[in-house]
């Protein structure tokens, strides 16, 4: 529903499986997609189980979906991934709120909607 909303605001916007939203805009029009970010975000709240921090055994459930699942799939998709941050790293930069994920390692042109289809961006079960 904000996807749409944001897409309505003539900010096309793709709704991933996991509740994160994909889309682009020029610099030039960065304070309206703030303001059309806003509005949106207060018509469709996100649900707020999404919004309390993750536990220290979820973020180390965390690094393995990466690590074991990611980015093996996204390599069988066709992708480089690069190495991955230590665990130790993972949770240090966690903790300083610069989150690392396979997917930074993709290029722009990559088609995120059907990729995130295929190897979600986090595993299903780590908020309930």
């Amino acid at each position: 529903m904000r996807a749409q909303c944001l897409t309505d605001a003539g900010f096309p916007t793709t709704a991933g499986d996991d509740g994160g939203l994909g889309g682009s805009f020029t610099r030039d029009r960065a304070q309206e997609h703030a303001l059309a970010n806003y509005v949106c975000a207060a018509k469709f709240p996100l649900d707020p189980k999404y919004q309390v921090p993750l536990t220290a055994d979820q973020v180390s459930v965390l690094y393995d979906y990466f690590v074991d699942a990611l980015i093996p799939c996204l390599v069988d998709h066709g992708h480089m991934i690069g190495e991955p941050p230590t665990r130790e790293g993972f949770f240090r930069d966690f903790a300083e709120g610069r989150q690392w994920t396979p997917y930074l390692d993709l290029g722009r042109d990559a088609a995120l909607s059907e990729l995130e289809k295929a190897c979600p961006s986090v595993p299903d079960d780590l908020v309930e």
